[in-house]
């Protein structure tokens, strides 16, 4: 058996046999839920609020030129060796 087999868990939607034991009918919204979540300030989050993409940009700066400099010199090594 494969590390990579079929993990099984306590409470999965699908029992040992494969049937789906999730009931399949859609519930209506709760009219009184719907209302106070329309109510919420419906914009765009400020810059502040966003997760950084890798960090931030300082540091993707930082690892490209680090990356960029350990390549430059795994060249110049290879070049000197032959």
């Amino acid at each position: 058996m494969s590390i990579f087999g079929t993990i099984r868990l306590h409470g999965h939607p699908e029992n040992s046999k494969g049937k789906n034991l999730m009931p399949q009918e859609e519930l209506p919204p709760d009219p009184e839920w719907l209302e106070k979540w329309q109510k919420l300030p419906q914009k765009k989050p400020s810059h502040q609020a966003l997760p950084p993409v890798a960090g931030g940009t300082r540091w993707s700066w930082w690892l490209s030129g680090g990356l960029g400099l350990i390549v430059f010199i795994g060249l110049i090594l290879q070049l000197l060796s032959s």
